[in-house]
């Protein structure tokens, strides 16, 4: 029995390393790498003092995730900003997860064969390959490791009940909070396990209700104050979209369709994207009726089975896990302009591994031919699955290959042209960076980032005349935006119209007085005006 526990764990950790191995060649790429890693003193610096003082009490990115800056600020003070350090140990982040679910299933159910399988797709599946190759989304992997270590945790707690087990569940589902918000779900998911495999919790059975529903009370609560705190935070983000801007109606109709996208990429996961556009970001992305009635319907028929079968447990415990899990990043509080991503899947899908899994062994029961056929077809899948994986590593070599590919599976978007356009500029490619900053506003005239990105390119190749058109159309968009006054005072001095470029830095001055920049631009564009005064008057 030992043995052949360890054999499947050393299988499972082999077949993984070499799906995922090209990661660490991968660099980092400038979407949020920059802003998590790249460019911030504080996780550069490593694990000080001061840092974890900054991890405690900055929303920087939206979220409060300090265990998150933690393990980016440990991978720094080992490794420095070298990315094959950082993607090292984000897939040893992943190992450890699929170790957890592994050994969580196996303490469960005791059924080993079934828990393996599960296990196998979540270490294995190509939707895996984002949070895994993305070094900024080392929330997903932290925030899954303490969820699952919570889980077993209470699987603990439920056999042998006392306050110290009961605390180990506060305290793991507490640091799964701090890594990311979407653990919230965790007390719902318990309740879940509740009722199978554990058979605490019967559905129509109210007096096995009680206990668990308390149990779950304070978990609840932490997670309400998390819910509230983070939207706050995405607020102040301006991240968050509102109901005038994305109808009640768009975000159910994207909801629905994005669940089945999930299931259909889960099922043949082809055409994986960084960024896939909301429905609304174009008309050529968005939903037909049809499209949401069909989805809506699937729903309903894949929900109405899984009652049908709610007797046999895992049906309907696995096609819930999915549905709730998915909740809070479904689109219903809309978060940024993306209508789905694969990070989303990364926990959500182990729900419907385990329909897969214990659905095929059912099946399976009694006829030694369909025993063949589950396992000749779960060993053709998990190597299709592996070599997928494989193969999806490589779009995230840089940040070129991977906003190219997003470009070619979804097609134009803005935020994908405007993304490669700054990785070009900045890595020496003008021209091609003012090709891809022009499709970006052909898409979207008032992209704001994109208009100061082509300014400042333009004023940088010596043509500031245009660079200021730019800006001041941007101006007319955002006036009120400090960086741009200044960039537009930049630009004015190229030109030598002083006056213009001190009235600018003012601007940005009255806007943000603590902008040193603007304030070391207009002492120098004071200066050069006195000096030309000087020597006009001397010149007289």
């Amino acid at each position: 029995m030992m043995a052949r526990n360890v054999i499947i764990c050393l299988g499972l950790v082999t077949a993984t390393v070499i799906a995922f191995a090209p990661t660490t060649g991968n660099q980092f790429v400038r979407f949020d790498d920059d802003t998590y890693i790249v460019n911030n003193p504080h996780v550069r610096q490593g694990l000080t003092w001061s840092g974890i003082r900054w991890s405690l009490t900055t929303q920087r990115t939206g979220y409060w995730h300090p265990v998150t800056w933690w393990s980016l600020m440990l991978d720094c003070q080992v490794f420095g900003v070298d990315p094959a350090g950082h993607h090292g140990s984000s897939l040893a982040y992943h190992l450890v997860n699929a170790l957890l679910l592994l050994g969580l299933l196996r303490s469960m159910t005791g059924a080993v064969w079934r828990s393996a399988l599960v296990a196998a797709l979540f270490a294995l599946h190509p939707l895996q390959v984002e949070p895994v190759a993305w070094a900024a989304q080392r929330k997903d992997l932290l925030s899954t490791m303490f969820w699952l270590g919570a889980a077993w945790a209470y699987v603990g707690y439920t056999r042998r009940m006392s306050w110290g087990r009961y605390l180990s569940v506060l305290t793991l589902f507490a640091l799964g909070l701090m890594a990311k918000p979407m653990v919230v779900t965790l007390p719902v998911t318990l309740l879940l396990l509740d009722v199978w495999p554990l058979g605490r919790l019967r559905w129509r059975n109210r007096a096995t209700w009680r206990r668990p529903m308390l149990e779950k009370l304070p978990m609840f609560a932490m997670s309400a104050a998390c819910t509230a705190w983070t939207i706050a935070g995405q607020q102040s983000a301006q991240a968050m979209v509102s109901l005038d801007r994305l109808s009640i109606p768009a975000r159910l109709a994207n909801t629905a369709v994005s669940y089945v996208t999930y299931l259909a990429k889960a099922a043949w996961p082809v055409n994986l994207a960084v960024l896939y556009p909301h429905p609304t970001a174009t008309s050529a992305n968005a939903v037909a009726a049809w499209q949401v009635v069909a989805a809506a319907g699937l729903l309903g028929l894949i929900t109405a089975a899984a009652l049908v079968h709610a007797r046999r447990g895992y049906p309907l415990v696995g096609w819930l896990w999915f549905l709730v899990v998915l909740a809070p990043v479904s689109g219903l509080l809309q978060v940024g302009y993306q209508a789905m991503a694969d990070r989303y899947a990364y926990v959500s899908m182990v729900g419907i591994y385990i329909v897969l899994a214990w659905g095929c062994a059912q099946w399976a029961q009694g006829r030694a031919w369909r025993r063949r056929l589950v396992c000749a077809a779960a060993i053709v899948m998990l190597g299709a699955a592996g070599w997928r994986t494989y193969l999806q590593t490589h779009v995230w070599r840089n940040g070129v290959t991977l906003f190219e590919h997003s470009l070619v599976v979804c097609g134009p978007t803005t935020l994908a042209h405007y993304n490669l356009a700054t990785i070009l500029r900045d890595s020496g490619q003008p021209h091609r960076a003012l090709h891809h900053f022009r499709q970006a506003l052909a898409l979207k005239p008032y992209h704001v980032d994109s208009l100061r990105s082509m300014a400042l390119l333009h004023r940088d190749q010596g043509r500031a005349d245009l660079a200021v058109r730019l800006l001041q159309r941007a101006l007319q968009l955002a006036p009120d935006l400090p960086q741009l006054h200044n960039d537009l005072g930049t630009a004015y001095a190229a030109l030598g119209r002083l006056d213009l470029a001190a009235a600018a830095f003012r601007q940005t001055l009255t806007l943000d007085p603590q902008h040193q920049r603007a304030a070391i631009n207009l002492d120098r564009a004071l200066r050069q005006m006195k000096s030309t005064e000087d020597t006009d008057g001397s010149g007289r």
